[in-house]
């Protein structure tokens, strides 16, 4: 083997198997302040922001989401009641935006229904009568985010991990395989074990995926909707035992609970816990971890609280979060960064 061949070999095995503790050798610590929305917060699990938005699901008196006005400091109100009739939701439910279209995609993951709705509309509390109801998935995606120019959905695929989906909501392409020890398993369980947080450049056409029960993380590129892998961190290494069901097991360590792109990066939460000292919970971090879409390491953001779900508005340079206190319970902060 030439030299120079095995100094490549060597980069890319180093590049593929980068630990944490490359994450932290930029970080700070920031500490966050209490948003006031103006209505009692339950047990919050979903957060977005849209240009003056924050929108948060947090069923309440059989409504889904509520919609504050960060720059009037307003409660515009809850909409979306649970059911089956016209303008009724099924949960779960997951968002995504894109502010390039000025547009807030809401995915009911049991109906395989996509619903958007304009910032305008939502911002005027409009968002129940002016909600359209997009497309109907067949695959039924458990997360869908949108690029440039395509959508990009996770789920009970089969083999592959990623679906690639046009403008329109049309399927394109299934990308991405898993690793070996996924084989043996059903579609679910597989998915469990090796999906995660999913984000993606709204105003370009990457994506990036973290697993929450290993140490994988995948940056992606989309072109002429084909897809490549730009960057790929972690071994696959997952604590947990499979017979019939999965067993996560006391010391495997938490990965990645959450992401958010805006178009110039990707941020992604952390945990850093083992199951056991997480409580045996499998959510919540305490790093934001943020890279550009190329999968370069830029910076490391450490919370004073445990962070659920998180979104960034990177032209006030704030990050808005679901966290959970002790005393307090659950709450909607901002931190500047």
């Amino acid at each position: 083997m030439k030299f120079k061949h095995f100094i490549i070999i060597i980069l890319f095995a180093y590049s593929c198997s980068v630990n944490k503790s490359e994450f932290s050798s930029n970080e700070i610590n920031i500490y966050g302040k209490i948003i006031d929305p103006g209505c009692l917060v339950g047990k919050a699990t979903e957060i977005v922001c849209i240009d003056s938005l924050l929108l948060y699901q947090d069923r309440y008196d059989n409504l889904t989401i509520t919609v504050f006005d960060i720059k009037n400091n307003l409660l515009i109100g809850r909409f979306l009641p649970v059911g089956n009739g016209p303008r009724e939701v099924l949960m779960p439910l997951k968002l995504s935006v894109s502010p390039a279209e000025g547009k807030i995609y809401i995915l009911q993951i049991q109906k395989g229904f996509l619903h958007e709705c304009g910032v305008e509309d939502v911002a005027n509390g409009r968002i129940e009568t002016a909600m359209n109801d997009k497309f109907i998935f067949d695959d039924r995606p458990a997360l869908l985010k949108r690029t440039k120019s395509n959508f990009v959905g996770i789920g009970y695929f089969g083999d592959s991990r990623f679906h690639l989906y046009d403008q329109d909501g049309k399927f394109i392409d299934a990308v991405g395989k898993y690793p070996f020890r996924g084989q043996e398993m059903p579609p679910i369980d597989r998915f469990i074990l090796y999906q995660g947080a999913l984000c993606a450049s709204p105003g370009g056409n990457y994506f990036a995926m973290g697993s929450s029960y290993c140490d994988n993380l995948e940056f992606y590129k989309i072109e002429e909707n084909s897809v490549s892998l730009i960057r790929k961190y972690g071994k696959y290494d997952v604590k947990a035992n499979y017979n019939q069901r999965i067993m996560i097991q006391d010391d495997c360590v938490m990965n990645y609970k959450g992401a958010f792109g805006t178009d110039k990066y990707c941020y992604m939460l952390y945990s850093g816990k083992t199951y056991a000292e997480n409580g045996k919970r499998t959510y919540g971090g305490q790093r934001v971890i943020k890279f550009d879409w190329d999968g370069k390491y830029i910076q490391s953001y450490i919370t004073d609280k445990t962070i659920i779900s998180f979104c960034v508005s990177e032209k006030d340079d704030i990050i808005y979060a679901i966290t959970e206190d002790v005393d307090e319970g659950f709450v909607i902060m901002y931190y500047q960064l």
